[in-house]
């Protein structure tokens, strides 16, 4: 269970849905929480039965898996040339981790089977998406519905954000990844 994650066509058809939804489910906590279940559900965590008969290690790999997903589909975007899916990945990941799991209560946890992004995966993602959003016009919408859009520039940046404070959550970022992140955020 703490393999890599192989991002096949079908999980990549149901990532891209699932960030379609995300996207729509701003303001919606009931479409958020369906969305975080899809993206659980779709890496093997159906439910919390799973976890409570595994073992410590298997644990914690069933908790990465859904991230481990998500990163391995935005780095098959990326690589593909869909750059809007992979910036979708990363701001997903960034609205989870500042704005939703902040917030949730363990009761939450255990209904919609997400929790934190292991700040390694996070920076895996960013890095992806870092790398992704600056092959698009910065004003090109990312994720957008009725309360505003996240541009490509936007997401750029908080991208380039989480690489610099990589670091203080123990997570080492490649030299030349730093610099670019830097470089975005007019630091050097």
């Amino acid at each position: 269970m703490n393999e890599p994650f192989i991002a096949d066509d079908q999980t990549m058809a149901r990532v891209a849905e699932l960030m379609r939804m995300f996207n729509d489910a701003v303001g919606n906590n009931a479409m958020e929480d369906a969305t975080a279940r899809g993206i659980s559900s779709a890496a093997g965590l159906h439910d919390v039965k799973q976890l409570l008969v595994a073992d410590g290690d298997k644990i914690k790999a069933l908790m990465d898996r859904p991230w481990k997903m998500l990163a391995a589909v935005a780095l098959r975007a990326a690589q593909n040339g869909d750059y809007v899916l992979a910036g979708r990945i990363f701001g997903f990941t960034y609205h989870w981790e500042t704005q939703i799991a902040p917030q949730l209560t363990r009761e939450d946890r255990a209904e919609v089977l997400l929790f934190n992004s292991p700040p390694a995966i996070e920076a895996e993602i960013a890095t992806v998406a870092l790398g992704s959003l600056q092959q698009l016009p910065g004003d090109q919408a990312i994720l957008s519905n009725a309360t505003g859009s996240l541009t490509a520039g936007v997401l750029t940046r908080a991208a380039a954000i989480v690489l610099v404070d990589a670091p203080e959550k123990g997570v080492p970022v490649d030299d030349v990844v730093m610099a670019t992140a830097k470089s975005v955020l007019g630091r050097t």
